[in-house]
């Protein structure tokens, strides 16, 4: 809703979100091509959002530590997660850093997405990272908050 206030596709909205506003410039290389990032931004919506929300994640089976096959599909996705050195996750120190950092902080993870021809990769603390830096891009739009402003008010 603070994005476009218009009817359109289902997930068209998501995807030019992503396009439009997450961190493209911090990846590692940068993702500079909007065709790229369109492709990067429907994987995330078709592949990992779209159905984890729509289909209660029904169609995804397990086949190894943060690998599901994708359904009918045939490839592999895999989530990745950024561990502290004992592999317990993320410590509070590094949540910390990860949340106040305005550039991607660890040497880890250095792209959101991987597309590969029989796996798509998610590294979820980079997504996390990446999407708190889109909220933050788009507040800053004043002309997109003053579309949002308006369509709330009425």
């Amino acid at each position: 809703m603070l994005y476009r206030q218009t009817k359109s596709r289902i997930g068209a909205a998501f995807q030019g979100l992503l396009v439009d506003f997450y961190p493209w410039d911090q990846e590692k290389p940068a993702v500079e091509d909007e065709r790229a990032r369109r492709e990067i931004a429907r994987v995330l919506y078709d592949e990992f959002r779209g159905p984890l929300t729509h289909n209660l994640g029904v169609w995804i089976k397990p086949v190894g530590r943060g690998e599901f096959v994708a359904g009918e599909r045939g490839y592999i996705f895999k989530i990745i997660r950024l561990t502290d050195p004992a592999g317990d996750g993320l410590s509070e120190d590094m949540i910390e850093t990860l949340e106040s950092s305005d550039s991607w902080p660890f040497a880890k993870m250095k792209a959101t997405v991987g597309l590969y021809k029989h796996k798509k990769v998610v590294n979820l603390e980079r997504l996390y990272w990446g999407t708190r830096r889109l909220v933050e891009r788009l507040s800053a739009d004043s002309v997109r908050m003053s579309h949002a402003e308006r369509f709330l008010t009425i």
